[in-house]
């Protein structure tokens, strides 16, 4: 993973000009290894109790109000 992001954050150096700018030699970003397929993680869902809590109307409309004075939409992420 470590490697993975390494080699991202170096190409998009190298397509940006920013390698050049520092002097950042082109052999040595190409010869950045691969790390591998990442290993993908599957979260466990919520316990039924958790979610009915999670969509009571009070509790949308409590953190609509507390945490999203100017309407952008917080309580409509959550609610989904």
């Amino acid at each position: 993973m470590v490697f993975n992001y390494g080699r991202s954050l170096l190409r998009g150096a190298l397509d940006s000009g920013s390698a050049e700018q520092i002097g950042l030699d082109r052999a040595f970003i190409a010869a950045m290894p691969v790390g591998g397929p990442g290993t993908p993680r599957s979260r466990n869902p919520f316990p039924d109790e958790v979610a009915r809590a999670l969509a009571d109307e009070a509790n949308l409309q409590q953190l609509a109000d507390g945490y999203d004075s100017h309407d952008r939409g917080l309580r409509v992420r959550f609610a989904l």
